[in-house]
């Protein structure tokens, strides 16, 4: 399933551990499509309201791979085929301060350094981020109709994950007048 995502935000997040450190980007993302995925039957990331279903939203993280340890790279999941995942986490398991919506879905990517080193590059000389794909997969990701996939979700207490397998970012380098 390829996920298109409409940008919002971004952010630079310098990360310090102790003697470690390393730079991620943060995005906020709305769906930009028109796919609808249905989340647990309870929840929907959608561009539009879904009837009888609650909003989520979507945080993008982007960050070396080299920032991640080998057990980290094992939790993950991460091979060469895999490079991060997205996780959905239900209004249960969310702590107070952290819910900005009734559940949030956040998608972990982590790129060859670089491969992440020229996104920065660009994100730093002020190139307009237009919008972002996201390729995923997995067991539980089921096709409904043209334009809808469920999720299902077995727990609503804990973590659910599915696979990226593909991240592609576009940058506006100029748009004309009176062309959207």
């Amino acid at each position: 399933m390829l996920l298109d995502l409409a940008i919002v935000r971004a952010e630079i997040v310098h990360n310090i551990f102790g003697d470690k450190s390393f730079t991620a980007l943060l995005f906020s993302c709305t769906n930009g499509g028109s796919c609808t995925v249905e989340i647990g039957g309870k929840y929907a990331f959608s561009r539009g309201s879904e009837q009888g279903l609650e909003h989520c939203g979507l945080k993008l993280r982007v960050a070396p791979r080299s920032s991640l340890t080998d057990e980290n790279i094992a939790v993950q999941g991460l091979n060469q085929e895999i490079i991060g995942r997205l996780a959905f986490y239900s209004s249960e398991i969310l702590s107070s301060d952290e819910i900005l919506s009734p559940a949030l879905l956040e998608a972990s990517v982590f790129l060859d350094d670089q491969v992440f080193n020229k996104l920065l590059n660009s994100l730093e000389m002020q190139r307009g981020i237009s919008s972002a794909l996201l390729s995923i997969s997995g067991r539980m990701l089921m096709f409904q109709l043209p334009d809808l996939y469920t999720w299902r979700i077995d727990n609503a207490q804990e973590p659910s994950y599915l696979h990226i397998t593909r991240l592609e970012i576009i940058f506006l380098l100029f748009e004309r007048e009176g062309t959207s």
